[in-house]
Formats: structure tokens, C-alpha cells, sequence
């Protein structure tokens, strides 16, 4: 439950994110031309609504708009993490009192033939590891859902560049990847070990 809240923040999160992306053309045109963005069908119920006559009466209410989306895509993003973070000590608590229940409930000779210090610890650091890969599986799909939502965005307004853009980030990622990826390799196995 508490992961499908995370989901539908994120979503709700990426709404905010685009509609601020999207505030930024208005408020960089008001500031360029005025007159321009003055006479734009889009504008005209904001412009009716706000009682305005002249094209530079238009920066404050376009700068307070765009402040706050921005805003509000800010509170989104750290409340996603939040509750990112929040599910994912929850979980690693869960599964530690799991570990120990089950430990504690095996018979007495067992207890006997271990080494208690040594099972803590084990315990402690597999769960340690359970937890930082869970986090980073979930700031993984917040942030994808995100950038998907950014990408749209950008797509929708100018799409030859930000095709090109995202075909040229992805292949210098991808180089940068295969490049790293046997250092990352012999890394893990020397802490898995």
C-alpha cells in the first residue's frame, strides 16, 4: 500500500514538474517580449481574469506562478523521498525483527553452537545491504517516472532537440557504462566478499 502511495506521488510529483517546465516559455517570453505573450489565445483568461491592460502588468503574475509551481515541484520531490526513505527503514526494520524472531525461536542448541556477537552482526549487515539496495530501487522509480515526465515535456516543446539531446546524453551514458562496468564489477565482489 504504502509502495502505491510512493507511485502516485511520483506521478502526481511529474504532473507538477511538467506544468513548471511548462511555466518557464511564459515567464522567459514576458520577460523578452511582452507584447508577445500579451496576445497569445492562451493567456487571454489569465489576462480578462486579472483585470490587465498593459503587456508588463503580466511579469508578476507569470513570476508568482512560475515561483510557485516550482515551488510545489520542490515540496513533491523531497516528500517523495521521504516517503521513499520512510518505507524503506519500515521494511528493513520488518525484515531485522523477522531475522531475529526466527533466530531467537530455534532450539537451545542451536544457540549453544553459535556465536551470538557474530550472528548479530551478519544479521545487522545483510539487512544494512537489503535496505540500501531497496532504497536505491525506489529512488530509481520515482526518479524515472520523472524523467520520463521531464522528457515528455521537453519533447512536446521543442522536439528535434530534445530528440537529438536525449539520443546523444544516452549514448555518452551508455559508453560511460560499459566503460565502468568491469571496474563496478570487481568492486562488487570484493565487498561481497
Amino acid at each position: 500500500m504504502q509502495f502505491l502511495l510512493v507511485i502516485l506521488l511520483s506521478f502526481f510529483g511529474s504532473i507538477v514538474e511538467m506544468l513548471s517546465l511548462g511555466s518557464i516559455i511564459p515567464f522567459i517570453g514576458i520577460i523578452v517580449t511582452p507584447e508577445k505573450i500579451f496576445i497569445l489565445p492562451i493567456m487571454v483568461p489569465l489576462i480578462n481574469y486579472l483585470g490587465i491592460t498593459e503587456p508588463s502588468e503580466l511579469i508578476l503574475p507569470l513570476a508568482i506562478i512560475f515561483a510557485g509551481l516550482a515551488l510545489l515541484a520542490g515540496c513533491f520531490r523531497v516528500l517523495i523521498l521521504f516517503c521513499n526513505l520512510q518505507i524503506t527503514f519500515l521494511t528493513g526494520a520488518e525484515l531485522s525483527n523477522n531475522l531475529f524472531h526466527r533466530t531467537l525461536h530455534q532450539p537451545y542448541s542451536v544457540h549453544l553452537a553459535r556465536n551470538s556477537s557474530n550472528l548479530i552482526s551478519v544479521i545487522s549487515n545483510k539487512v544494512n545491504i537489503a535496505t540500501s539496495v531497496l532504497s536505491a530501487w525506489m529512488i530509481l522509480l520515482s526518479s524515472l517516472i520523472l524523467l520520463s515526465s521531464i522528457v515528455l515535456t521537453i519533447v512536446l516543446v521543442q522536439p528535434v532537440i530534445s530528440i537529438f539531446s536525449v539520443f546523444l546524453f544516452g549514448g555518452l551514458y551508455s559508453l560511460i557504462s560499459l566503460f565502468a562496468k568491469k571496474k563496478l564489477h570487481i568492486n562488487g565482489q570484493l565487498i561481497a566478499s
